[in-house]
């Protein structure tokens, strides 16, 4: 499993302050976000010690807004929202890979493009884009999940997101988008396709593609991830 620095840096913070993950999943269901709880349980550290001594206290807080400081610094400076990686840990969700245009190149080429902060895709035919291979995503008793952002503009038939899974001695099975498909000129929507396991079944190898049902138009994908999810 692959963690961004964010999600590193946030559990040091965690630790350094003596918050734990459900007290920091209560504060952010009461609208807080991942600053703000850091803020706010610092601060009431500070208090609860604040009587013994100033010297200790002071040095605690400087140690504190350090800390948060270097932090927030590394967070800013993140193309992954700590926020929803926070989040994810929280639900029981873990972060298999995620995807940058900073760092990733697709697989497919041809009429692929970085652009506004993903990849913009104008099929030459119908038929899958294949963007990214993941190896040795194991899952167990567990599911994937493929969840990507898409829009399009001029798509002249649906397009969806694709996922094969190959399972050792067994071969290469798929999951495909068919009921959140996309056409014509949408805006930027949120679409995920899930792949389950049973006990004792395993992947080795994961394909994440954009399969077209045609050849014209335009369709962007961004903040493509590979989840792994405890099954309903």
């Amino acid at each position: 499993m692959t963690i961004g620095a964010p999600l590193a840096v946030v559990a040091i913070v965690f630790g350094a302050a003596n918050i734990g993950w459900s007290e920091y999943g209560r504060l952010v269901a009461g609208g807080m976000n991942i600053v703000d709880v850091i803020a706010v349980v610092l601060v009431d550290r500070e208090g609860v010690n604040g009587g013994r001594g100033r010297r200790g206290g002071a040095m605690k807080k400087t140690v504190a807004v350090v800390v948060a400081v270097l932090a927030v610094a590394v967070l800013l400076a993140s193309p992954i929202s700590a926020q929803a990686q926070v989040a994810a840990a929280v639900s029981g969700v873990e972060v298999v890979r995620l995807f940058s245009p900073a760092r990733d190149k697709p697989l497919t080429r041809t009429g692929v493009a970085v652009d506004q902060g993903g990849w913009r895709i104008e099929p030459a035919s119908a038929g899958p884009v294949r963007l990214f291979e993941v190896a040795g995503s194991s899952c167990e008793a567990c599911r994937l999940v493929y969840r990507a952002k898409v829009k399009t503009r001029n798509l002249s038939a649906p397009a969806f997101l694709e996922m094969w899974v190959r399972v050792p001695g067994k071969g290469q099975f798929f999951s495909r988008g068919l009921d959140q498909t996309v056409s014509g000129s949408v805006d930027w929507t949120s679409i995920e396709i899930p792949f389950f396991f049973q006990k004792g079944q395993r992947a080795d190898l994961v394909k994440l593609n954009v399969s077209f049902q045609g050849d014209k138009g335009s369709l962007w994908v961004k903040d493509v991830e590979l989840l792994k999810a405890p099954l309903p």
